[in-house]
């Protein structure tokens, strides 16, 4: 039997760190960070994309790859203090924290710990940086020994590259774009199957992955909410003995594409 309650699990809402999906948008911007970096040209990018891309998991990508992996820190989200930057910062380096000195003291003292490796800080949700944050980040990348990846949705992508605090730092932006419709039943197969849920992965042919697909508009989270709300729908018919809705079907997709809002009835 079909364990549909598993495969729904493998769909909730989170940052999966574990299976990375080299799809052609994610490909594209990941090794243009990486080589803009490695270019030493900016010391300043924005990850650009719509919410539910996929670029908080792009930064955690990024942040565990052996090509910036140690020298990097991840903060996973906007709401700290420059403290909690620096004590992650001395941390990495077996460096104690000083909560005597000024930030101004500490900025010079990290920058010399860190002369000899360079350090990558990949920000997310950085549209909601206050002015201060800012402040300290431009400082940081001016040293020449720190780099920031800052992740920034597309509505808030000329108030970040505006701000006054990064008007004299070297920056760019890359986008990280939508998953094509051709790529979709490549992700499920691989997911389900390292997932060992492959009975499952089977029953997805290459027209129910486009049509999902098109549902979702290529968004990764609503992708992954559409199959989600699918795998429940598919359970429950199951536990109920349903069974003409166990199966997959352009009505079974439609009933998912109305739960979650993505058609409407009217």
């Amino acid at each position: 039997m079909k364990n549909f309650g598993i495969a729904k699990t493998l769909f909730r809402d989170s940052v999966t760190t574990s299976f990375y999906f080299d799809s052609m948008s994610a490909e594209l911007a990941r090794k243009k960070v990486i080589d803009t970096l490695d270019a030493n040209h900016h010391s300043l990018l924005f990850l650009i994309g719509d919410a539910g891309v996929g670029k908080t998991h792009m930064l955690h990508v990024l942040h565990r790859s052996s090509s910036f992996f140690p020298h990097s820190i991840l903060m996973p989200h906007a709401y700290f203090e420059w403290q909690e930057l620096f004590l992650r910062l001395y941390t990495q380096k077996g460096v104690l924290f000083d909560e005597t000195l000024t930030q101004a003291l500490h900025v010079k003292q990290l920058t010399e710990i860190y002369q000899e490796s360079l350090c990558t800080i990949f920000i997310d949700e950085a549209h909601l940086l206050g002015k201060k944050q800012c402040e300290l980040l431009a400082t940081l990348c001016h040293n020449k020994v720190f780099r920031c990846v800052l992740s920034v949705p597309c509505e808030a992508k000329q108030k970040m590259l505006e701000h006054p605090s990064f008007t004299s730092c070297s920056k760019a932006s890359i986008v990280c774009g939508l998953l094509a419709k051709h790529e979709l039943h490549r992700y499920l197969q691989s997911y389900l199957m390292v997932h060992s849920q492959g009975e499952i992965a089977l029953m997805f042919s290459a027209h129910d992955a486009k049509k999902i697909a098109r549902y979702a508009k290529g968004n990764f989270r609503t992708i992954r909410h559409f199959l989600y709300t699918l795998f429940h729908l598919l359970e429950f018919s199951q536990n109920q003995y349903l069974l003409e809705y166990t199966t997959l079907s352009n009505r079974l997709l439609m009933m998912t594409a109305l739960e979650i809002g993505l058609i409407c009835d009217r």
